[in-house]
This record gives C-alpha cells, structure tokens and sequence, in this order.
C-alpha cells in the first residue's frame, strides 16, 4: 500500500489524508486523489480505502455538481450572519430538524 519505510508508514494516517485532500479539493476523483497521495506523500491508495473514506465517486459526483451552485448561496448566507460561522451552523441544523 505503501512505499514509506515502515517505521514512518505506522505513523500516517491515510484515511486522515484522503480526507485532507477533499476537504481542499472536493472535485477530485478517486484518480486525482491516488496521484496527489502518492506525489506528495509516496502513498499509493486503494480505491477502496477511498470509499471507504470519503464515499465512492458515483455518490460524490452530484454533490459536485452542485457545488458550483450552492457555493454562492452558503457564502451569502453567512454574509447574513455577519460572518459567524457557529451562528451559522445553529441555524442549519435549526434548518435541518
């Protein structure tokens, strides 16, 4: 799974870096993100640790889509709440119930 030696391969948290990667880069396909791995950090990934992970592509690909469109509406929204990113989050989850 990796090439790392095996003392710093028991320290590095894959999964945690797979997140890292979507969280910066929610666009990016199971591909993009095994090259990013392994470019930057000499790990090679399986798809299914990515799954695993993050949710397989087909799931994530509609979130993706609308991404572009519900971006605008999120920052505004926070705009409305003067910046405040926990009154925010309050008001979703108020939304959500």
């Amino acid at each position: 799974m990796t090439q790392l030696d095996p003392i710093k391969r028991s320290t590095v948290n894959v999964s945690s870096l797979i997140r890292d990667i979507h969280k910066h880069r929610p666009a990016a396909t199971n591909a993009e993100i095994k090259l990013v791995l392994l470019e930057t950090e000499g790990i090679e990934a399986g798809s299914n640790l990515i799954i695993q992970t993050i949710g397989s592509e087909s799931e994530r690909l509609p979130l993706m889509q609308k991404r572009a469109e519900i971006m605008p509406l999120a920052e505004r929204f926070l705009q409305a709440c003067d910046g405040n990113r926990l009154v925010a989050q309050n008001l979703l989850i108020q939304a959500v119930k």
